[in-house]
């Protein structure tokens, strides 16, 4: 393809500058491209069709844009036979198996241990028989299985109830409740802040207690944070404390009673709930299911089970609510439903599309300035002509000569000697109207030698029927041909073609009078739409658009929706650059994956200071901020696709749906009249989905899969049972997860579940996950893997850092704790272990900060660890009996636990092909790893497991990427391995392994076995044999890692450490902590996700800690089973206290520490309480530089920093080692830069004892310094970021060769050019820099 450079928006080599060159996009205007978008939707969806032909009337560049968007796509495009009749064709790749044969030579090592194995004389594995059954315990869910009770009459002071009666849905109270009664399915539409997530639940438990009847509502969030904030809320409104008559249940937490009538809840609890039993449905009088309209696959699955049991359960009424939705379909999806459409209270909005927002500001990229410019200069010399009343050159650089339309228009001319319009008008235009509608030749096309067009010659011949329809299809009246004559002139002798031509001419000037801003806005859109691709972002208009609205005099928050994290920092230093007055506004970032606690200003109103607030799509719902006035909006998303045809994902940046836009637009209008900028045209609004693609739609359907096993039933199969949803997924799409089910061993051939496959039902995690942690049961490697799988099993811990070019700085430090394993499933484990060692210390704060890890995850994978082993207690995998070690025995055997990854991943392998720099797969012939991560750029010579393939513009991409040996795929790998000859192992008809003998195959047999006894009989204890399996498989694979030269990491074995916390702050919701009096008007409890979130509701309200009829409190016996359900049954609760014995340590800290190694059984009691004991957020690194020993020498502390009260020097040189010799040249022309946080504060300990620093400027692998320069001052109270004032001295660059003399002390003697970002560097040393600069005559000197 052939592309060009686009204009810069910020950085030169932004990818954001790629496009497509202009000529395609003029040639592609944007119906065009909704359209080609449109079949590409389709033609993917569709697993049916293969291949799509474009028509023929497609021009060159036309099928130039098209090609390049099939490449995007990763589909096959080319074009078959000439023109006219040249075709496009596009086909999706095929599906064919990369089948490999291998031949494979263990090393000597491994070959010792193999043969030992063989002629080893222990009983072979057929003397020890199995049960051939077994029936998997369930771990019984809670939620649902006590009775409704009457609620209690609640009173409550006048001040909550004066806000309650304030919101838009108190004056439907009596309604709602009415329709509930009356109907068992009831959809509730309303507007974010009506309050209809509190208040309705209420208005059931306040009518059932007036009416004495008996209520439970079942209430869920899609999220975490909104079910214990609702929770939170509505037991203040009603005046009592959370656990009793409002409760809450999420993932690791719950907290309610069999007393409790409001349960908060997410989706998913709810379903395994019922996973369990759907008998327990007798027990709910009301489930609630919120914010349908986000269309989550957890959401639709609960319908689809709703929809089941609705006519079984006549008592139980279904309510859906949400903000947007569209009722008919979930009044099509159940019977007799009633809607409810509850007004909002939002403020009026306007709403302004690109087209009005470019004659506003006025705003024309250099592009199309040109663009404009160029069509101007062919105005000009038209115009010339004819003033001059010369005869005019009609052939200009735009119109090529077209033989064919030149005939048919002298055809057209001389048709008839007595041309009657009647009678010849469709004979004698026949062919002319072939041209001008069909293959879209202008209809001002001029003739090649005369310049006469078809107007003046229909002008002449009196055709009023062909003047009519080509003045319709906009032909120019003004046209001259070469004799200067206008159609008015061919039709002087015509008064009926003339009176025609007129009234056209006098209805143009009237439109043009009456539109003006509507044309010049057609203009500009046309302009903008040849110049800027629809992928690409354009800044300089945001900040025109922004500007714009800073020297008004409208005060407000101005929101920004922006794609994605890059997107953020690229706007935000196009702001920073920008001739806006940095004091007079503040940038704050809204990103899931960025430490929101930092950004806690954006909820706070800041007096004479205008909040400017880049965020993702995370502030459609999810966050709200008051003050918004102006919403700007892309009207793109980054959202995660399946592509279950070519099994790859992806992340898209995709348009909106309207309904999201109409979300986005609704952010501006909460206390105020907003207004909505949307930088898209009304055109592309039109045609964009009407609600957001459901995600059932768009990923992979494993884990719903072994869900519908389980709630489908007996007779219906897993395609009928999805088949069911409102939207059901592609065939295709459960066709594959079915498929990756069946490699992964949790479903035969038949569909039905296996052993293994009923056991990955009861856990909490991803089927992949699950069979990891039972293999890491299995393989006695306990702890590792269980680490593992729960970190994996929440979303990344690392988060993004505040600054742009921090990114690469965070990615190094990760790479630093990887250590050279080519692995990035590693980086879980190390990151785990030095979190706690962290801790341990008192430290941290400290190394989350420089990690840039999210404290509140390391916590969540804490307490999931902790989950998890209970939910293996509870299937017995792990038996009371038995100590944890029994089950860590080879814990820290790192290629054993690789192999354990790979059962999981299977057959998610990819293996090195011969002579090339890519990699395959099962599927795909060609694969690359990400760069970014252990395994990227280096040259791969093992085979690699990897979590996920994605797809790229540039190619596919593997990533969670780690190395193994040929050996562990042979042994452990596949469920379908065959042995077709003695030294031949046939692996799922893909791979084929050749070995030198059996012995290979004898071991994976043996293993198999073993693994089948385990799941057989969990309970079932190691005898020798079994024991010396594992001994024979762990050797085995440490001679392969070791003979590959494959990096192990340390101590990957050790066990956690929980550290309980020493004081509880107790903290009870009041209306300060919703909204307040002035706004009550606003019932957003939504507003402030970090006073929402449940580590800070939940954990110090619970006046229910020695309740005994709370759940899960002290209900549980020794074996962590519950009683007094009322029923006489005995259910397992991962969290109940064990015996605990051995010591309890304390550290320096006092943080109490519980010894694994001295207290085994102690992993499994409950968490809740325990909190990693954490210092204040905003203690400094210099603080904790400070508190090291003084006494030890200076230039064995500074290699990576030390105490800053010992430098004596009266000047201060550090080093600065940028990534990017660009960054370098951006600061000296702007005299500005951005530190490391570390850096940061070395320089502003230094600059508080007034001593001037001066920064030593090399980038990495240059060899050089490319200049000196003095630093000034930072600039951060009211920016988005801390950025320093740097004055420049020398600008130059100065080879390292010239500097080999230069030795720095602080640094061990090293070269001075040696060592990290922040290095210290001796004062006389520095001195003797500067000096040897002054000698360089190419240096320019400010010193």
């Amino acid at each position: 393809m052939d592309f060009s450079r686009g204009r810069n928006k910020g950085y030169k080599n932004y990818k954001n500058s790629k496009r497509i060159d202009s000529n395609c996009l003029e040639s592609t205007p944007e119906i065009m491209r909704i359209e080609i978008d449109r079949i590409f939707k389709e033609f993917l969806d569709d697993p049916d069709k293969n291949e799509y032909i474009f028509p023929s009337d497609l021009n060159n560049l036309q099928r130039k844009y098209i090609h390049y968007m099939a490449q995007k796509q990763n589909i096959i495009s080319k074009s078959y036979g000439k023109e006219p009749i040249r075709k496009l064709h596009i086909k999706k790749k095929s599906q064919q198996l990369c089948n490999q044969y291998i031949e494979v030579f263990p090393c000597e090592g491994a070959q010792l241990h193999l043969n030992e194995f063989v002629n080893a004389s222990i009983p072979s594995p057929e003397a020890h028989k199995a049960p051939t059954t077994y029936n998997v315990q369930k771990v019984a869910g809670r939620l649902i299985h006590s009775p409704a009770v009457i609620p209690n009459v609640i009173n409550v002071n006048r001040d909550v109830t004066g806000v309650r009666q304030n919101l838009p849905v108190f004056e439907y109270r009596e309604k709602i409740i009415e329709t509930i009664q009356n109907n068992q399915v009831v959809v509730i539409s309303s507007e974010t802040g009506s309050g209809k997530t509190t208040q309705i639940p209420q208005y059931i438990a306040e009518d059932s207690a007036l009416l004495k009847k008996p209520c439970k509502v079942i209430c869920t969030q899609p999220r975490r944070i909104s079910t214990v904030a609702a929770a939170e809320r509505v037991s203040y409104e009603r005046g009592d404390t959370v656990g009793a008559s409002v409760g809450y249940h999420i993932k690791l937490e719950q907290n309610y009673g069999i007393n409790t009538n409001i349960i908060f809840c997410t989706t998913g609890v709810l379903l395994r709930n019922l996973m369990c039993s759907t008998d327990g449905l007798n027990n709910i009088t009301h489930v609630i299911i919120d914010e349908i309209h986000e269309r989550d696959k957890l959401a639709d699955f609960l319908l689809i089970c709703l929809k089941q049991n609705v006519k079984k359960y006549p008592n139980l009424k279904i309510i859906l609510m949400s903000a947007t939705i569209n009722t008919n379909k979930f009044v099509e999806y159940f019977e007799n439903v009633i809607v409810l459409s509850i007004p909002g209270r939002l403020f009026a909005i306007d709403t302004i599309f690109l087209e009005d927002v470019l004659v506003l500001t006025k705003y024309m990229s250099p592009e199309m300035r040109a663009t404009k410019l160029k069509e101007q200069k062919k105005q000009v010399i038209h115009e010339e002509q004819l003033l001059a009343g010369s005869e005019i050159e009609i052939k200009d650089n735009e119109q090529e000569i077209n033989p064919c339309v030149d005939e048919a228009l002298e055809e057209y001319l001389n048709f008839s000697a007595n041309y009657d319009y009647n009678l010849h008008h469709l004979e004698a235009t026949a062919h002319l109207g072939m041209y001008f509608f069909v293959e879209g030749i202008s209809v001002d096309y001029q003739h090649s030698q005369n310049g006469q067009t078809a107007l003046m010659i229909a002008a002449f011949l009196g055709d009023k029927e062909f003047v009519t329809k080509l003045c319709n299809m906009g032909a120019n009246l003004e046209l001259c041909c070469r004799l200067s004559k206008t159609a008015f002139d061919y039709a002087y002798d015509n008064p009926e073609i003339l009176r025609i031509l007129e009234c056209v001419r006098n209805r143009r000037q009237s439109d043009s009078q009456s539109t003006d801003t509507s044309k010049e806005g057609e203009y500009l859109l046309e302009l903008f739409d040849k110049t800027t691709p629809d992928y690409f972002i354009d800044y300089d208009l945001i900040i025109t658009l922004i500007s714009l609205i800073h020297v008004s005099n409208t005060d407000g928050s101005i929101l920004i929706f922006l794609p994605g994290y890059d997107e953020i920092m690229l706007c935000n230093d196009r702001i920073q650059n920008s001739s806006l007055d940095h004091t007079s506004y503040k940038i704050f970032f809204l990103h899931s994956s960025m430490n929101i606690k930092e950004q806690n200003d954006v909820f706070k109103k800041l007096p004479n200071l205008r909040k400017i607030i880049l965020s993702t799509n995370i502030a459609e719902t999810s966050v709200t901020i008051d003050d918004v006035v102006f919403v700007i909006d892309i009207g793109k998303a980054k959202e995660k696709c399946f592509d279950a045809y070519n099994k790859v994902s992806s992340l898209q940046t995709r348009w909106i749906s309207q309904a999201c836009a109409n979300q986005r637009k609704g952010r501006a209008g909460r206390t105020r009249p907003g207004m909505c900028f949307r930088l898209y045209s009304k055109q592309r609004f039109e045609n964009m989905d009407t609600e957001r693609i459901p995600e059932i739609l768009r990923v992979s359907l494993e884990e719903l899969c072994l869900h519908a096993k389980i709630l489908a039933p007996e007779d219906m199969n897993i395609h009928n049972f999805l088949s069911l949803a409102p939207d059901p997924p592609s065939a295709n799409s459960i066709k594959v997860a079915i498929e990756n089910l069946q490699f992964l061993g949790a479903l035969d051939k038949e569909e039905d579940l296996t052993r293994l496959g009923a056991y990955l039902s009861q856990l909490t995690i991803e089927p992949q996950l699950g069979k990891m942690l039972i293999y890491g049961v299995i393989f006695r490697c306990l702890e590792p893997v269980l680490t593992l799988v729960a970190s994996m099993s929440h979303k990344d811990p690392f988060q993004l850092p505040p600054q742009a070019n921090l990114k690469s700085w965070a990615a190094e430090k990760r790479k630093i704790l990887i250590d050279g394993v080519m692995s990035d499933h590693v980086l879980y484990l190390e990151v785990f272990r030095k979190w706690q060692e962290s801790s341990a210390a008192g430290k941290v704060s400290k190394f989350c900060q420089e990690y840039y890890i999210s404290h509140s995850t390391m916590n969540s994978i804490l307490e999931t660890r902790s989950q998890l082993l209970g939910q293996l207690r509870a299937v017995q995998f792990i038996h009371q009996s038995n100590s944890l070690e029994v089950y860590n025995k080879n814990a820290n055997c790192w290629p054993l636990v690789k192999a354990i990854i790979c059962t999981g991943s299977y057959p998610k392998l990819a293996y090195p092909l011969p002579h090339q720099n890519s990699l395959a797969t099962r599927s795909e012939q060609k694969v690359h790893v990400q760069s970014s991560g252990a395994c990227g750029n280096q040259k791969i010579t093992t085979w690699l497991v990897y979590d996920e393939l994605i797809k790229h513009s540039n190619g596919l991409f593997i990533r969670g990427v780690t190395a193994i040996t040929t050996l562990t795929v042979g042994l452990v790998c596949g469920i379908n391995a065959v042995s077709p000859d003695p030294n031949i192992l046939n692996i799922d008809d893909w791979v084929e392994f050749e070995y030198p003998d059996h012995n290979i195959i004898y071991l994976r047999k043996a293993i198999e076995f073993l693994v089948n006894r385990i799941l057989s009989t969990p309970w079932y204890s190691y005898n020798s044999y079994d024991n010396y399996v594992l001994r024979i498989l762990r050797n085995v694979l440490e001679a392969e890692e070791a003979f590959a030269d494959l990096k192990a990491p340390y101590n990957i074995g050790d066990k956690p450490k929980f550290f309980l916390p020493q004081k509880h702050f107790n903290y009870r919701p009041g209306p300060s902590n919703w909204r307040s009096k002035e706004n009550n008007a606003s019932a957003n409890w939504r507003k402030d996700p970090i006073n929402s979130h449940p580590r800070q509701f939940s954990k110090h309200n619970r006046q229910n800690d020695f309740n005994p009829n709370v759940y899960g409190q002290n209900s549980y016996n020794a074996n962590g089973f519950s009683r007094g359900y009322g029923h006489g049954q005995e259910r397992y609760n991962p969290n109940s206290p064990r015996k605990q014995t051995g010591a309890i340590k304390r550290s320096s800290n006092s943080a109490r520490v519980i010894n694994f190694n001295e207290i085994e059984n102690s992993i499994c009691q409950s968490v809740q309480g325990l909190k990693l004991s954490m210092q204040n957020p905003g203690e400094l690194l210099i603080n904790a530089l400070q508190n090291e020993s003084a006494n030890e020498p200076l230039n064995s502390k500074w290699y990576f920093g030390g105490p800053l009260e010992q430098v004596g020097d009266s000047k201060i040189f550090l080093l600065i080692k940028p990534k990017q010799r660009q960054n370098v040249e951006i600061a000296q022309q702007t005299a500005k830069w951005i530190f490391a946080p570390q850096t940061e504060k070395k320089i502003l300990s230094f600059k508080s004892k007034r001593k001037p620093v001066f920064l030593l400027f090399t980038v990495h692998q240059t060899n050089a310094f490319q200049g000196i320069a003095k630093f000034i001052k930072i600039f951060s109270e009211n920016s988005g970021k801390p950025t320093a004032v740097i004055e420049w001295i020398f600008k130059t660059d100065l080879p390292f060769i010239n500097l080999r003399h230069l030795r720095n002390p602080y640094n061990g003697n090293r070269p001075i050019y040696e060592g990290v970002d922040g290095q210290l560097v001796q004062e006389n040393i520095g001195d003797e820099l500067i000096r040897i600069y002054r000698g360089n005559s190419a240096a320019k000197c400010h010193y």
